[in-house]
């Protein structure tokens, strides 16, 4: 199989993981390029990855780049989504997909209308650990279920003009943020949810 060409896109925080993630699934994945606003950041992480920085443009035009991955803040998702589905891209963006379901909607029409792939990184179902409890809850090995619990603390430090502390940018808290990991992986245990209260 040849590699896919694949441009990160955002060299904040989270890109680290990525980048790591990237690495560790050679030759699967060959970075082609980084992009980031600020063309310091994206220089030093190009050197991290031993890749080049490139414009967001020049990513758009290059033909033999054949995805991008998302890493930007939540409410740039879809405006750059789109931007990369028409150029003939496939798309994986961090979560959450959209801040709100008519820009996760106009999302998904792209990525239709382009006939390429686009993906949320929900990553925890592909932990070793998390398949092999799955594969016990579907084999019955400890009965059914009757009840379960899921808690997320996370301690994240962010100064007051980082772009998380703003709703606009953001899109909502911790269940669409980190916390929805938390869910995803109730849902692939116990099943849909059926109805949602809180207190």
């Amino acid at each position: 199989m040849e590699p896919v060409t694949t441009a990160l896109i955002g060299c904040g925080s989270i890109s680290v993981a990525h980048g790591r993630a990237m690495i560790n699934h050679r030759p699967l994945i060959e970075i082609s390029a980084v992009c980031d606003r600020q063309d310091d950041v994206a220089q030093r992480r190009a050197r991290q990855l031993r890749t080049v920085a490139r414009t967001w443009r020049a990513i758009l035009d290059d033909d033999s780049i054949e995805a991008v991955v998302l890493c930007t803040p939540h409410d740039q998702h879809k405006t750059l989504a789109i931007e990369a589905l028409d150029a003939g891209k496939h798309v994986l963006v961090e979560k959450p997909l959209a801040t709100n379901l008519a820009d996760a909607d106009a999302m998904i029409a792209a990525a239709t209308r382009a006939d390429r792939i686009l993906m949320v990184a929900q990553s925890q179902r592909f932990d070793p650990q998390h398949q092999l409890i799955h594969q016990q809850l579907m084999a019955g090995v400890i009965g059914p279920i009757t009840m379960a619990r899921a808690d997320h603390q996370q301690n994240l430090w962010l100064p007051s003009d980082h772009w998380l502390c703003d709703p606009d940018k953001a899109g909502g808290g911790v269940i669409i943020g980190s916390g929805i990991h938390r869910i995803d992986l109730l849902r692939w245990y116990c099943g849909d949810i059926a109805e949602v209260y809180c207190v």
